[in-house]
């Protein structure tokens, strides 16, 4: 298959994915095929820590799995200078070269080339083969290519990712907003029903205030009102009598 050929299809290919996730995968599937390496990996830039997230090869047992998923810090490793320096690099024997980390098995050649956006690292394309002096200059310039134009589908799709973040997080903000603004209601409500049975208690003690005070009065004359009607009625008898 030609450069182009590999290129084309790796671009069709990177069209169709969906989600930032399926485009990863599919990079890296796409490059450990068509280029017929033993192993892909890429990497994310995350705050200085490259993480990977999808793989071909070893670390891909099974479909969109990733085994023993790593994290290397810019600067550290191969994959770290690679993201460093901002510059593609193969290293035909990694076992003299000190700065190669092992991951699942030990590779004796490595290729690593810097995805950049905006003159900004945001991730790594990153294969190991198990013989030493396995990748060639072509190799190295093809997979810049093909990081080039990924960078930007990358960076879209990471835009994308964290929009759609953010839109969950505003739902889940605006179904606790509404949640507190119907305990509020409720609450305002509880507090309006008490005024009005604290008002209604105060009506009935004033009301009450009210009549009870004649109505003590007339009972604490009661006694008085009837030793006056005996005194009335034995007059009224006298009277009768003469």
């Amino acid at each position: 298959m030609s450069d182009l050929n590999i290129i084309s299809q790796f671009a069709t290919a990177m069209l169709n994915a969906a989600t930032l996730d399926d485009l990863l995968w599919a990079i890296t599937k796409n490059i450990g095929e068509t280029l017929g390496f033993d192993d892909c990996v890429i990497y994310l830039n995350d705050n200085n820590s490259l993480i990977q997230k999808a793989a071909f090869g070893i670390k891909n047992p099974k479909q969109h799995h990733l085994y023993n998923e790593i994290t290397i810090p810019v600067g550290k490793g191969i994959v770290g200078y690679a993201a460093q320096s901002q510059t593609s690099e193969i290293v035909a024997d990694t076992t003299i070269d000190h700065r190669y980390i092992w991951d699942e098995f030990s590779g004796k050649s490595e290729l690593a080339v810097p995805i950049i956006y905006e003159g900004k690292t945001i991730g790594v394309i990153d294969s190991e083969s198990s013989l030493k002096n396995a990748y060639s200059q072509n190799d190295m310039e093809i997979l810049q290519i093909i990081a080039n134009i990924a960078a930007p589908r990358i960076a879209s799709a990471q835009y994308c990712s964290e929009l759609k973040q953010t839109q969950l997080q505003l739902e889940k903000t605006n179904d606790k907003l509404y949640t507190s603004l119907q305990q509020l209601k409720e609450n305002q409500e509880v507090l309006i029903q008490n005024e009005k049975m604290a008002s209604v208690g105060l009506l009935a003690a004033g009301v009450a205030h009210e009549i009870n005070n004649p109505l003590a009065f007339s009972i604490s004359n009661v006694y008085f009102f009837k030793e006056c009607i005996k005194d009335i009625n034995n007059t009224h008898q006298k009277i009768l009598e003469h």
